[in-house]
């Protein structure tokens, strides 16, 4: 992106410089609006790859609430099994002796720890969303502001050549 804008930026100054001393008014004037043509052509680019890179945000999205909507159902379906595992221990314990109330409890622990493993999957997840939306956001501002850039050059190449031209002019 920074070579496309060094290129324009090089292209506008020697074609500036070469316009001082050896066109006329006319190619001036034709050069002059070249340039604003191909400045245009790059804004264009420019708002396209914008465009592109918020399509691909919203594809970005969509695909993570579809892998988040899975997780939830993975997680509520593991829910499930666990709970119904848990329950099923519980009732065996009441009949078993001692010995297997120690198995419970380790079971119980396991649950927990499988818990607290999952919820630590799910705010993974999340923080990676968080992220991904975050660098969506850092590339949209990136993008206006090579924006804004090219179009303050271009003010600026404009007003040197307006001025150039009223010079010419007072020196005529």
């Amino acid at each position: 992106m920074t070579k496309k804008i060094l290129i324009l930026i090089l292209f506008t100054l020697s074609i500036t410089a070469y316009a001082q001393n050896t066109y006329s008014q006319t190619e001036v004037d034709l050069k002059l609006e070249l340039q604003k043509k191909e400045l245009d052509e790059k804004l264009k680019e420019l708002k396209n790859e914008k465009d592109k890179a918020d399509i691909k945000m919203i594809e970005q999205d969509k695909r993570l609430e579809e892998t988040q909507g899975r997780l939830a159902k993975i997680i509520d379906v593991f829910g499930l099994i666990i709970a119904g595992l848990t329950i099923l221990v519980t009732i065996a314990g009441f009949f078993m002796d001692k010995n297997n109330k120690k198995k419970r409890q380790e079971i119980e622990d396991e649950f927990d720890r499988l818990k607290i493993e999952s919820e630590k999957q799910i705010d993974l997840i999340r923080q990676h969303a968080l992220l991904v939306v975050e660098k969506a956001q850092l590339i949209i501002e990136k993008t206006a502001l090579e924006i804004d850039l090219i179009k303050d050059e271009a003010n600026i190449s404009l007003t040197e050549i307006r001025k150039r031209k009223k010079s010419e002019n007072n020196n005529l």
